[in-house]
């Protein structure tokens, strides 16, 4: 089991480490983690964190995971209202 920190791009986390993701990188060596659940937030430009602390994603909680865990390709259908909308990894065909 992997050892992980919780961190968001909201503005109060971004303050925290002082807008600097190698701050984040010495405290997770110098505290033993293995890396960093991300919590990403609208908005921000998450390829200016560096991959490799990046060990975990956290899912915001939607109606609509349900579905997508299931593979439940209709039900999405009707969520969405056109196929179009959906991603291709969640399009069985």
């Amino acid at each position: 089991m992997k050892r992980l920190l919780n961190i968001s791009t909201h503005r109060n986390d971004l303050t925290t480490i002082e807008h600097d993701w190698q701050n984040t990188r010495a405290f997770m060596v110098r505290n033993g983690f293995d890396g960093y659940e991300l919590y990403p937030t609208d908005g921000y430009n998450c390829h200016t964190i560096p991959a490799d602390i990046i060990v975990g994603l956290h899912l915001r909680f939607f109606v609509i995971l349900d579905p997508i865990w299931r593979g439940d390709h209709h039900r999405l259908i009707e969520i969405f209202q056109a196929r179009l909308t959906l991603s291709s990894d969640v399009n069985p065909e």
